[in-house]
């Protein structure tokens, strides 16, 4: 802990979020210094001013930290969080001491608070000419040259400093300056736009200039309704496979049908690499939404399921109007149709009651012996620390929902019941086989949570910035590169392990841990084990394996067919068909597909366009009524004087 770490600084670059290895940190000259374990956060702050020579890197605003996860199978993936405090920090260091012998350098990227415009053009004095107002002293006052190498060759820099209520820095200009960021990150805060300039732009040109910028990337928010059906008619061409089916309404122009012409209300669509994972993936299925946050409102809603290596398996979208029963019946009835074909599956939610009652309405689709639902331990704990308002049990709850064992269970549950008679009373309206993993009769395969749908946001990170059509190419286009890079992941790791299928009578052993002096019952044959591993994931657990070496088994017999690398690889094998240029595609012949209105946000959220005088610059009223107008009176009118 005495010993000094190596810091490396990136500044001034970029952070790519999609790479094969995760988050990665890009800059020209990133910098390397040494610090002590014992450094305050407020020193660290010092320290990178210091080592990074630049008059602009006074101020630092936020410190992203990049650190590896560790993935099953030995596979690292990079991610980041973000150092803001002592207690951060101390955070960072734990997680390099876990992590440095794969990485031996602490990463860091670093954002200061006035950073200046930049401007690619070759020209910069030419590309702002036509920004120039009609007074040449406003002109002079907000832009000068500088000479950044005094006594050599001439080189200039524009530097941007425009006064608050300068009209030219307008939201276009903005939008076409952010460019770059909402590309990489649609999801770029509003907070990061106004940092980027050495002027306090207001929310509200930020916000529009973010709005702009995604139309001008991505293609307009109405426009983008209209194209959708085409995409997808194009993408099923390629691939007869994929599944879509979208509902409608017939709009009315008086008592008359308006013809051609449908507005959009929902849309279910899976890709057939998607279809074809879940066969060789465990029968279980994770949902959960998300809301949109462009143009007009609307909901993401996702399915995903688990392959045998612990990977997340993204296998259906649906893009409906919000958690209704309606919505989600639509979901689940289409991934059941078309995905979800085979019975005894599992499917994890949270308790909304629109997903009991689509399951309800699904005809015994979604109810035993076909499927069972069973609830998010993690909205469970949720929902009981709302109900109580007691933190210290919440924990306590989620060890008895996550028990393997009906042992474990009950004596976690005593724990619960000699707190108040209360809090179990809550939890036995709640069906054990729907939240407790020792009565789940081995349908979650181990999954306590919804976090694997939660997880893909990683994957999809983003795209409920966009308009419908860019959110569901974004779809196609990163699931592509997530399928793409776990087939060459299990491509690489055939032939470590050969399954060998073996015809043998198995016995019950039992199995003793001689440093606690615990013994456990091993049943082979019914692929039971005392300590609950075993029948819970599926896999042998260490007393398995002991019993296996000691009788001379082959322990591969007793582990599930989902993680059997073949099975795994089956699992990607499908590809993604390219589409093409859209020159190629089927010309569209069905009606124009346009947003519903009643979508359309209005008023709470967003930005109200206020009335601004030509005279002060003040919001609120017309230079007619400014009250530094000379001449002018409380009822706006103008007293004229002979001269």
């Amino acid at each position: 802990m005495d010993s000094p770490v190596s810091v490396k600084v990136y500044y001034h670059g970029k952070v790519l979020l999609q790479t094969p290895e995760g988050v990665q940190f890009v800059c020209r000259n990133p910098c390397t210094f040494a610090v002590p374990f014992t450094i305050s956060f407020e020193e660290l702050n010092g320290a990178i001013c210091q080592s990074i020579d630049s008059p602009r890197s006074k101020k630092v605003t936020s410190i992203l930290y990049r650190h590896p996860l560790l993935i099953f199978g030995g596979f690292i993936q990079f991610q980041t969080m973000y150092i803001t405090d002592e207690a951060s920090m101390q955070k960072m260091f734990s997680i390099y001491h876990q992590v440095q012998s794969q990485v031996s350098v602490i990463e860091l990227y670093v954002e200061f608070k006035q950073l200046p415009l930049v401007v690619e053009e070759p020209d910069p004095i030419k590309e702002w000419e036509g920004y120039n107002s009609e007074s040449e002293e406003e002109f002079d006052s907000n832009y000068e040259i500088v000479d950044s190498n005094e006594g050599r060759d001439h080189v200039y820099s524009t530097r941007l400093t425009l006064s608050q209520n300068h009209s030219k820095l307008n939201s276009d200009t903005i939008a076409e300056a952010i460019k770059s960021l909402v590309k990489a990150d649609p999801s770029l805060k509003i907070e990061e736009v106004q940092s980027r300039f050495n002027y306090m732009i207001s929310y509200r040109k930020a916000w529009l200039a973010k709005q702009k910028s995604i139309e001008k990337v991505f293609g307009g928010w109405k426009s983008s309704y209209e194209v959708l059906y085409t995409w997808f008619e194009a993408m099923c061409q390629k691939e007869p496979s994929a599944a879509v089916e979208f509902e409608s309404i017939i709009p009315y122009d008086g008592n008359k049908i308006a013809p051609d012409v449908r507005i959009f209300n929902r849309v279910f669509w899976t890709f057939y690499p998607c279809l074809r994972a879940f066969k060789h993936s465990k029968p279980i299925v994770q949902v959960d939404s998300t809301n949109l946050c462009g143009k007009y409102k609307g909901t993401l809603l996702v399915a995903v399921s688990q392959d045998g290596n612990q990977n997340i398996v993204p296998i259906a979208f649906a893009i409906v109007e919000g958690e209704t029963s309606d919505a989600w019946y639509f979901f689940l009835s289409r991934l059941r149709k078309h995905v979800v074909t085979r019975d005894g599956v599992g499917l994890i939610s949270n308790q909304h009651d629109s997903i009991k009652s689509a399951i309800a309405r699904s005809n015994g689709a979604w109810e035993p012996p076909r499927a069972f639902h069973m609830f998010c331990i993690r909205h469970i704990a949720s929902n009981f620390l709302r109900r109580f308002k007691v933190p210290s049990l919440q924990k306590l709850v989620v060890k008895i929902g996550s028990s393997k064992t009906m042992r474990e269970y009950n004596m976690r549950y005593q724990k619960l019941h000699e707190q108040g008679e209360i809090y179990t009373e809550w939890l036995d309206k709640i069906p054990r086989s729907q939240y407790a993993l020792a009565f789940d009769e081995g349908y979650r395969w181990g999954c306590m949570t919804t976090n694997l749908v939660e997880c893909i946001n990683s994957v999809l990170k983003g795209v409920r910035n966009l308009p419908v059509t860019a959110l569901v190419k974004e779809t196609f286009n990163r699931l592509n590169e997530l399928f793409t890079r776990k087939r060459a992941e299990a491509e690489r790791a055939a032939g470590n392990i050969q399954v060998n299928c073996l015809d043998m009578q198995n016995e019950i052993f039992e199995v003793r841990e001689i440093p606690i002096g615990v013994e456990y019952r091993v049943n082979l044959r019914q692929c039971r084990c005392d300590c609950g591993d075993f029948q819970v994931d599926r896999i042998p657990c260490l007393h398995v394996f002991a019993t296996c070496a000691n009788q001379h088994l082959d322990w591969q017999v007793y582990v599930n067919e989902v993680y059997r690398l073949d099975e795994i690889r089956k699992v990607y094998r499908a590809r993604f068909r390219p589409l093409g240029d859209p020159t190629t595609w089927p010309v569209y012949q069905g009606p124009r597909m346009i947003p519903n209105p009643t979508f359309k946000r209005v008023c709470i959220g967003h930005p109200k366009k206020p009335r601004r005088c030509r005279i002060c610059g003040g919001n609120g009223h017309r230079c007619s009524r400014c009250p530094q107008d000379v001449g002018s009176s409380r009822g706006g009118s103008v007293a004229s004087a002979p001269y």
